[in-house]
């Protein structure tokens, strides 16, 4: 393939729809990425609906995750990732706490500390098809200066 060709000439071949059980969107086989947000400016409250998305009346799977960089060295407070989803079988969720991962491999629900870069461990859910609000929000207590950005991959 020539380094100009075109992607919209690129298949996948017959029958090929998922990878390792995975279902694959978009014409080329790859998540199609919904939503998603840059770093957000300092932040010492909670921000709700950092990514707010509407999905259509059809059931599907998404994955979400992010990155929250807790950047002040006096920060005594803590925070939480959350999404709000209403699953397959109908059930609301609001404000299902995502896993928070530091750099030494750590894991928490909460996360603390001072001048700490925490990712948001990545999680799937399954919707229903009332085509309710997708959104993450982001929890505070306390004192705590953050930055925080997000995204939401349809994946079937």
């Amino acid at each position: 393939m020539s380094s100009t060709a075109s992607l919209d000439k690129l298949e996948l071949p017959n029958g090929i729809r998922n990878i390792g059980g995975t279902a694959l969107g978009g014409k080329y086989g790859i998540p199609i990425i919904l939503k998603e947000t840059a770093q957000t400016a300092a932040q010492t409250t909670a921000t709700t609906g950092l990514i707010s998305f509407t999905p259509t009346k059809v059931t599907g799977r998404y994955i979400i995750g992010g990155n929250m960089v807790l950047n002040s060295g006096t920060n005594t407070g803590t925070v939480q990732f959350t999404i709000n989803y209403v699953d397959s079988a109908g059930t609301t969720h609001t404000q299902d706490v995502l896993s928070l991962q530091k750099a030494d491999g750590t894991i928490v629900q909460t996360g603390t500390a001072a001048s700490t870069d925490w990712k948001v461990c990545q999680t799937t859910i399954q919707i229903d098809n009332s085509g309710t609000a997708i959104s993450v929000d982001i929890l505070v207590t306390g004192s705590v200066h953050f930055l925080a950005s997000a995204y939401l991959m349809q994946i079937g």
